[in-house]
């Protein structure tokens, strides 16, 4: 049975890059997004599982808040061993 895990974003800012697609894979804690906070600072976005993109909630130049929902990912059952 696959779950789904939610990728929320940590901060306030804009979301500069996009480095996943719709049905792509990911891995765990490989960088997903990229958001410049309102200070200046770039904030990298990863999460600790592997699976397939069911659906990116956002657009480059898009802004987000802490907490608001940047993708969803069908979560693999295979351990991928890469802690």
């Amino acid at each position: 049975m696959h779950g789904y895990e939610l990728v929320v974003s940590p901060c306030e800012g804009v979301v500069e890059e996009i480095s996943i697609g719709e049905r792509s894979r990911v891995y765990e804690w490989e960088s997903l997004f990229k958001i410049r906070t309102e200070n200046g600072e770039l904030e990298n976005v990863a999460i600790g599982v592997s699976g397939l993109v069911h659906s990116l909630e956002v657009s480059e130049g898009e802004e987000v808040i802490a907490g608001m929902v940047m993708a969803q990912l069908q979560e693999d059952v295979v351990i991928s061993g890469s802690d």
